[in-house]
């Protein structure tokens, strides 16, 4: 921490087993926003709510590594960046592959299949593939979709880790290989890998009628997406234009309301007003940056943080929306006519 994600080091009181610092993922009115529990060997942001361990400080510290809230959970594409970045330091971090039975790392039950964050970092680790190999998938219940291994690669690797390190990899292997005489089932390695069924990609589940057009249903559904449509083109601007900011601008002034400063009562869940933007800048065609759904989930999570601070001095806390404890913004509530903002396909 006091290498890599630090400003000023010992900047607060003096205590036993805390050592206070001023963040350098930040801005800290007082110098000594964060501290480092010495006894536990972590670290804590009060003011957003978040903390961790030496994989946080690195993706914190890493101007490479688009992380900038300890409250965000680090997985994924981030996780492998953050401990990459930990061993190119000359850190030594084992590569921890999880098995079936293998308790899961935020303590909620046990693992019923290696994880694909997993198999994605031990399919680079034996040199199957490289991090440009991987495939990404849009699925609409993660936001940003999210990468799985290419099937050949994939099912070498459970041949691997099955046969050269004794893992079971998943408990659904025996029945998959007792039903692989049956062409409906999945012989992708797709439910495994992370993948969804081809069916639902290529939406082949779609309502049809019997002469096999889609159903009127289509219809309706543009119907209802032309009362999003609000955005309005700038005209002409100059090179210090950003896009983003007048797309948020835009957004929370039509469906959105803010609220006086210090309002602990009106919050919205940071997941849903990334959702609602994202689906109304979907349907009204907005050419993005940093908040396009092609942009790395974090980075957009950030750079939304940034402009509602800066903008309308909403801020990013940790609080409870209907008793579950999760980052909000404040004070801000989304209109209902945008909760119920349709996706644009």
């Amino acid at each position: 921490m006091k290498l890599y994600a630090c400003d000023d080091w010992d900047t607060g009181v003096e205590s036993s087993h805390k050592t206070e610092f001023n963040p350098s993922w930040r801005a800290s009115s007082s110098g000594s926003s964060c501290f480092v529990n010495t006894q536990t060997n972590n670290f804590g942001d009060p003011g957003e709510g978040g903390g961790g361990y030496a994989l946080h400080a690195m993706a914190l510290g890493h101007s490479k590594i688009s992380y900038t809230d300890p409250s965000d959970e680090l997985k994924g594409e981030l996780r492998g960046e953050a401990i990459k970045a930990l061993r190119e330091k000359g850190f030594d971090v084992p590569l921890f592959i999880p098995d079936v039975g293998s308790d899961e790392r935020n303590g909620d039950g046990k693992h019923d299949q290696t994880p694909l964050w997993a198999k994605l970092e031990l399919a680079v680790e034996l040199g199957l593939c490289t991090e440009d190999d991987f495939e990404r998938v849009e699925h609409e219940d993660k936001e940003g979709g999210y990468y799985k291994l290419p099937s050949d690669v994939h099912a070498k690797l459970v041949e691997i880790m099955r046969d050269d390190y004794g893992y079971k990899v998943s408990e659904k292997y025996e029945e998959e290989d007792r039903n692989k005489g049956d062409s409906s089932n999945d012989q992708t390695g797709a439910a495994n890998a992370g993948g969804v069924p081809d069916k639902v990609v290529l939406n082949e589940d779609s309502p049809t009628d019997d002469d096999g057009d889609l159903d009127d249903d289509d219809d309706d559904t543009e119907d209802e997406l032309t009362r999003f449509l609000t955005y309005e083109e700038p005209g002409d601007v100059d090179d210090d234009f950003d896009v983003d900011r007048d797309a948020v601008r835009q957004f929370v002034d039509e469906f959105a309301e803010v609220g006086e400063e210090g309002d602990k009562h009106m919050k919205t869940a940071s997941s849903r007003m990334m959702d609602s933007f994202s689906k109304w800048a979907d349907i009204n065609n907005i050419d993005l940056n940093k908040l396009s759904t092609d942009t790395h989930e974090n980075m957009r999570k950030g750079s939304m943080k940034k402009t509602l601070d800066s903008e309308f001095d909403v801020e990013k806390v940790r609080g409870r929306i209907n008793g579950d404890l999760t980052p909000v913004y404040r004070p801000i509530q989304l209109s209902e006519t945008i909760l119920d903002v349709p996706n644009s396909e």
